[in-house]
């Protein structure tokens, strides 16, 4: 159950991802010069899911969703942090 969640959840972005460029392309709001950066930003998110699958099948379910959403919210405040300062 949990896995069909997650690839879901991961279909579900990829296709937004995809409908928010396509949007900002119609609107004539997407810069072709920010592809580089875009496609260089990818690989974190690429590691970063890898490293999460990999944790997900090691610890339990309790204790991932715990670190996954407490990394959510230390991103989460770094951002209001330096939006603050």
């Amino acid at each position: 159950m949990g896995n069909r969640r997650v690839h879901r959840s991961s279909l579900c972005f990829g296709i937004a991802t995809f409908a928010l460029a396509g949007a900002l392309a119609w609107r004539g709001a997407f810069a072709l010069d920010a592809i580089g950066p875009s496609l260089l930003a990818l690989l974190p998110t690429a590691l970063g899911m890898l490293i999460g699958i990999r944790l997900r099948s090691r610890i339990s379910s309790t204790l991932f969703r715990r670190a996954f959403f407490l990394t959510l919210l230390a991103l989460g405040g770094h951002i209001l942090w330096q939006a603050l300062r």
